[in-house]
Order: C-alpha cells, then structure tokens, then sequence
C-alpha cells in the first residue's frame, strides 16, 4: 500500500523507478533525542580514556569497519594532519583521531595515529568529548552517527553525499569521497576557527530538534500508517 524511505532523495529514485506511485511513498525522516549536555568531569574523564588532554583537538568518527563506511580515508588523514604538524610545530592545536567500530576493514587499515577502539555501546555518549565528528562514508541513507552528533553539537565534517546534504541541511562542511586531504585540510580549519565550529553546531542542533526530532519521527510513522489504510 505505501513505501516507506527516510529521505527525500530516497523518494524521488523510488518514483524514478517507478517503484511505488508519487501518492503511496511516505518520506519518514529518521529522529534522534536531544541528549543533556555532558557535565564538565565526565567529559574530561571521557577525553583522557581517548587519550586527548584539555587543550588537544579531538575527531571522532564511529561505524562499521565496512563498506561503504570508508575508514580508510579517515586514517589517512590523520596521517596527512600529524605530518603537517611536525612541519610545522607550534602552528596549531595537537590531534587526537579516533575510530569507534568493529568490522572485516579492521585489519587492512593503513598505519596510522588513529587509535581504533573497536565497537563501542557509548558510541553516541563519546560523542560529549569530541571536538569534531566525521563520517567519510560514500554511500547512506540516513546515518545515525551524523543525527547523534548533531544532537549532541558537535560540529561535522561528512562526505558530500544526497544523503548528507538533505540531512544536514548546511549545517556542516562537505568534501568530497575518498579524498583524505581535504579532510585534513577541513579539520585544521576547525580547530583554529572556533567560531566556525559555533555556528555550524548551532544550526545543526537546531536541525536535529525540529526536522529530525522525536516527535517529527512518530507524527511521520502516523501518517504513513494512515495512508497505508486510507483505501
């Protein structure tokens, strides 16, 4: 009777191909709590278990080590970012890269100064200690990592994918896949313009409290279950 997608982009390839009529697709955007702010012990207790002290830049990303999640570009900047500051020591704040998941990539990972934690079930809650989130992923529909970081706002750097610009809305800086170097190249931006990572937070808690709230989710799963029944 109605098929469901939780996005925009998703709807227009349904009726592209023509796999439902313009009337029985329903978009279903995916919700996500607003989490309290962390408080101030627990989040520097989180940021030392991550080996990152007060004043370090610390960028997280979380997911299946899998494709299409593409940690491979995340390790390498990392790399590309610590040789850039032994070349120039003193010029800015000092890194921390880390990894939360587990999956068959974990092995082939390029050495790297990520520290890769495996899975993690406070995934989401590490977020509180992050300076920045990323996800370098070439392909999603809707990933949960960006709505928790936008939730929890933290300022995100994301693949520029349909997917995450209609999720994110601006409210992020987009690169292109695969392409490590202007990830790096994002992230020192970051960390020495506070202002920026300010104001893209703000937008994308703002984001994740309207288009992407709770309510908005379940006041969707109603309305498609009325057309599913509407005869």
């Amino acid at each position: 009777r109605v098929l469901v997608v939780c996005a925009e982009f998703e709807a227009e390839r349904a009726r592209q191909l023509g796999l439902a009529p313009r009337g029985k697709i329903v978009v279903v955007p995916n919700g996500v709590p607003i989490p309290p702010p962390l408080p101030a012990a627990d989040r520097a207790a989180l940021r030392a278990e991550l080996g990152a002290g007060p004043t370090d830049f610390l960028v997280l990303m979380a997911g299946r080590l899998a494709p299409p999640k593409d940690p491979a570009t995340f390790v390498r900047a990392a790399t590309i970012v610590e040789a850039s500051a032994r070349a120039a020591p003193g010029s800015g704040a000092r890194f921390r890269f880390v990894l939360v998941g587990g999956g068959r990539l974990a092995g082939t990972l390029p050495a790297s100064p990520a520290l890769l934690t495996g899975a993690r079930p406070d995934a989401a809650r590490l977020l509180g200690a992050a300076d920045a989130a990323v996800l370098t992923t070439d392909f999603e529909s809707s990933p949960y990592f960006l709505l928790e970081a936008m939730a929890a706002s933290v300022p995100v750097v994301a693949t520029d994918l349909p997917a995450t610009r209609e999720l994110l809305g601006g409210a992020a800086v987009l690169i292109p896949p695969h392409d490590a170097g202007a990830l790096a190249a994002a992230l020192e931006r970051f960390a020495v313009h506070p202002a920026l990572r300010s104001r893209l937070s703000a937008m994308a808690l703002a984001r994740a409290g309207t288009f992407h709230s709770i309510p908005a989710m379940l006041s969707a799963v109603g309305n498609a279950w009325g057309a599913a029944i509407t005869p």
